[in-house]
């Protein structure tokens, strides 16, 4: 099947993922993260907690005003059928 869009627009959106701790963005990315999930589901025990160590001290490099803040962007297409 072929659907065929007219008024077709993308557009950059951009805002800050705010979580209260670098263990809640860990935990937000196994969640909604599917390529995480997968990679990590092919990882063995030891290689998945040098991950999740490296991604915590990441985060916390983004601690700012008690919170972890990361500046998350997409790319939005959207047209009309």
């Amino acid at each position: 099947m072929t659907i065929t869009l007219r008024d077709i627009r993308q557009e950059e959106v951009s805002a800050d993922m705010v979580h209260d701790t670098p263990e809640r963005y860990w935990e937000f990315m196994n969640d909604i993260a599917a390529p995480v999930v997968a990679g990590l589901a092919k990882a063995d025990e030891l290689t998945r907690e040098r991950i999740r160590l490296e991604v915590l001290d990441l985060a916390r490099r983004s601690l700012n005003n008690g919170a972890v803040r990361m500046r998350s962007t997409a790319r939005v297409i959207v047209g009309t059928r």
